[in-house]
């Protein structure tokens, strides 16, 4: 793993325990024990250093949402939807819930930084084209007008056990009704 790599991982962290106000040179070189101005050495700014998470989330999730598209002709009903849906939200909210708490701290940033958007939109598309897939599939009319909808659900249905957990939350019975709808 390079340096600049170490810094992105360690910034991550930051963001995905700490939320963005908490994201500084100064905590990244904490979090990574990396020597004192060494992520003010890769990103000059504050800007530079959400900009340079953003493109590696980006790209991490890009290769999972490739691995995903690979097993998506495996799913052809709504219940293969669900539960493929289901073990991703559940991935997403386990052992990557740093990272799916860094991308959400980056879609608020982007509410108020409007040139982050494209970058967000160009990260999604991926994904849009993974639920297009996934629907069609399933059985679903439309799918590519309801990839953007369920994505949408799913984000909203993840942040919510975020901000306010649940200790019975089940993905599966959270996702079934949203994917029935979107298929049928």
């Amino acid at each position: 793993m390079s340096r600049r790599e170490e810094v992105l991982d360690a910034a991550v962290a930051v963001l995905g325990t700490g939320g963005a106000r908490t994201l500084t040179h100064r905590a990244v070189d904490a979090e990574g024990a990396l020597p004192a101005g060494t992520t003010s050495n890769y990103f000059r700014s504050r800007t530079a250093l959400i900009d340079g998470v953003l493109g590696h989330l980006a790209a991490e999730e890009l290769e999972l949402s490739h691995h995903l598209l690979d097993a998506a002709a495996d799913i052809t009903s709504i219940d293969g939807l669900v539960e493929a849906s289901a073990q991703i939200v559940d991935q997403l909210l386990g052992d990557n819930r740093h990272k799916t708490m860094a991308r959400y701290a980056i879609m608020l940033e982007a509410m108020h930084r409007p040139e982050l958007q494209p970058a967000l939109v160009a990260w999604t598309e991926p994904w849009w084209k993974l639920a297009a897939t996934l629907l069609t599939h399933a059985g679903a009319t439309a799918p590519r007008e309801r990839a953007r909808l369920l994505l949408s659900c799913i984000d909203g249905i993840m942040f919510d056990q975020l901000a306010r957990p649940r200790a019975d939350f089940d993905a599966h019975a959270a996702l079934r009704p949203v994917i029935a709808g979107l298929v049928d």
